[in-house]
């Protein structure tokens, strides 16, 4: 709140972060969502608050106009083969540190300017402020600036001074973004988990001071505050920039270092079409955003707080759960996916094994596996030196003859020694794993994926079946599921068939060298494939040989 034209004390102490007052008035909204949550959140270590907000920079004309030309320049660099590219790091989103100095040194001219005509016009005889205090936007004057003329949300028109050279020259309000714009679809609000060590601090600080079902606005003052916010910024608007490429069938954009220049090197490297004219516009815009953000000395957010989840609550995302809780849902996820299968809701069983596999995969890289699997592939490798060992010397002693052999050295004592160490191996204790067994989390994996793949051969998703039964061949090259279904699935899109061939040529050979009988329901469906898949070839020569027709008429 506002006294005098001037900012209330701060929301916590020693911390420039201010509560301003709503630009309009939404009271209908906020007793509409009260009814929701009413209790104020405990705010306990791991809660996860659901919210949406919009950030605002407070950025003069002339700030705005130089991050548009740096902008462009960077994008001119990466349209014309990035030179200098030694030279260039995308460790921060302006790689020239002379320009950023350039640019903050215009910062401080402006705003300084602007404090000194501003307080010098409601006190003639005060000093100029000092450099260290005109580095950022007081919190008086942009309090003045707030009070008197409150700008609208949805423009960039700035607060009237009084005279136009004056008025040129002033902060103004521009909106940045909103999380609206950058949730992924179906997910309506932007998650934070309180007390885990969040990028922007200064966020979660205001998010704490606020009720479930209410909206507020802050105002954030200086580097201390506004620090991280550019970065958090930037990674939302890749994802979204990646998810809107897949869902184009393109391939996401890696980055490495500042998003918004590889965004423009991949879009000038495949100009000309819409979409990228689209990707380069985006791309620039946030690559001025970015510069905005590294420069401006004050930050607003209009936050509007839905709810928060107390913790246990909720489902956890991988990287907040241990080893051990991934490995105690995995297997409930696999189970409800099964029953979702068998009640024919193919999509509602996808989410359960996607759910499934984001933990096992997760699981798989972590050293609860990875150390366990070394250890394993240890001891393997110390039995098969005792096997060989037992082997040679049995052979020598062979050749030598007149000697008896010694029992250890037998066939079969040899035999047995082989399915001893294999059950201590799997017998293994996983207590000090934290209960992780690696073979389990593998098959576990292999299962999930096949049940997926079935899934999406229901749906109608082909390339994902070819995806997810090409990771089970991997691991397991026989496994006569993962080969059935991706050859149904190449001949279903029809532009692979010689791949669907070769797979079920693989599943003949398996049968024969198995000694599967003809009458099994393994052996009918490949006959019953195979016979799909010849139609599919004689239908696709048939329309090879038209078209050639329809060429020398």
């Amino acid at each position: 709140m506002m006294d005098g034209g001037k900012l209330a004390e701060p929301i916590e102490k020693g911390v420039q972060i201010y509560k301003l007052p709503l630009l309009e008035s939404d009271e209908s909204t906020q007793h509409q969502d009260q009814h929701q949550q009413t209790r104020r959140p405990t705010w306990a270590k791991g809660s996860n608050a659901h919210f949406n907000f919009t950030v605002f920079a407070y950025v003069t004309p002339d700030l705005e106009a130089a991050a548009v030309d740096e902008a462009r320049r960077i994008a001119d660099d990466h349209a014309h083969g990035h030179p200098g590219a030694k030279n260039h790091s995308h460790e921060t989103p302006d790689p020239a540190t002379v320009r950023k100095e350039a640019l903050k040194q215009k910062a401080f001219q402006l705003e300084s300017m602007v404090n000194q005509l501003k307080l010098g016009a409601k006190q003639p005889s005060q000093r100029v402020p000092s450099k260290q205090s005109s580095t950022a936007l007081s919190a008086t004057t942009l309090g003045n600036n707030l009070a008197e003329k409150p700008s609208n949300s949805d423009n960039n028109s700035s607060t009237n001074l009084g005279p136009a050279a004056l008025a040129a020259s002033a902060p103004i309000r521009k909106r940045i973004s909103s999380t609206r714009e950058t949730n992924a679809p179906g997910t309506p609000y932007f998650e934070l988990r309180i007390g885990l060590g969040f990028s922007v601090p200064a966020l979660e600080k205001c998010v704490k001071t606020m009720l479930p079902g209410t909206r507020a606005r802050f105002l954030c003052l200086g580097p201390e505050t506004t620090d991280g916010y550019a970065q958090l910024e930037s990674i939302l608007r890749q994802e979204k920039t990646n998810r809107d490429l897949i869902a184009q069938g393109k391939p996401p954009i890696r980055t490495s270092g500042c998003c918004a220049s590889s965004v423009m090197a991949s879009a000038a490297s495949n100009s000309g079409s819409p979409a990228n004219m689209e990707l380069q516009q985006n791309a620039l815009a946030l690559q001025r955003d970015l510069l905005l953000l590294n420069t401006c000395a004050a930050l607003e957010f209009e936050i509007e707080l839905a709810n928060v989840v107390e913790p246990g609550d909720f489902m956890k995302e991988p990287w907040e759960m241990t080893a051990a809780e991934k490995y105690a849902e995995a297997p409930v996820r696999k189970s409800e996916g099964g029953e979702l299968y068998k009640r024919g809701d193919y999509a509602g069983a996808c989410e359960k094994y996607t759910r499934a596999l984001v933990l096992l995969e997760s699981l798989s890289t972590s050293p609860a596996v990875t150390d366990m699997q070394r250890q394993i592939g240890k001891d393997r490798d110390a039995v098969d030196r005792e096997v060989s060992r037992r082997v040679a010397e049995r052979r020598r002693l062979e050749r030598i003859g007149g000697r008896e052999i010694p029992p250890e050295f037998t066939r079969e004592a040899v035999d047995i020694f082989i399915k001893e160490s294999e059950g201590h191996i799997a017998r293994m204790d996983f207590a000090d794993n934290s209960g992780v067994n690696p073979n389990v989390v593998i098959s576990l994996m292999q299962t999930c994926r096949l049940n997926y793949a079935a899934c999406k051969l229901k749906l109608g998703d082909f390339s994902a079946v070819i995806v997810q039964c090409s990771e089970v061949v991997k691991n397991d090259k026989n496994n006569i599921k993962a080969l059935f279904r991706r050859a149904q699935a190449y001949r279903k899109i029809g532009r692979d068939l010689d791949l669907a061939r070769k797979d079920l040529n693989t599943l003949r050979d398996l049968f024969l060298s198995r000694e599967t009988s003809e009458d099994s329901s393994e052996y009918v469906e490949l006959q019953r494939e195979e016979q799909e898949l010849e139609n599919k070839f004689h239908a696709a020569n048939q329309k090879e040989q038209q078209m050639y027709k329809n060429l020398f008429k």
